[in-house]
């Protein structure tokens, strides 16, 4: 699909040069940027990095959250 930016001229500038360093077209460069950046922030990526990383060092329990919860506070209606 074909389509249209605006990119002020620095990172135009910078890109241009990035991309003849990789030896990639610029769109494809752009392609690559995009990549990574939805990936980066693909929710259920995060999650799975999160529980991986809970499964490896395992989860410390706020104390205060405890405490509130063994009290009943948690079921407080708002």
């Amino acid at each position: 699909m074909k389509t249209a930016i605006s990119l002020p001229d620095e990172i135009f500038e910078a890109a241009d040069g990035l991309a003849a360093r990789l030896h990639v077209s610029r769109s494809q460069l752009y392609v690559m940027a995009l990549e990574k950046l939805l990936k980066e922030h693909d929710q259920s990526d995060i999650t799975r990095r999160l529980n991986e990383s809970i499964d490896a060092h395992g989860q410390a329990v706020d104390p205060v959250f405890m405490d509130m919860s063994r009290r009943g506070l948690l079921r407080t209606e708002w």
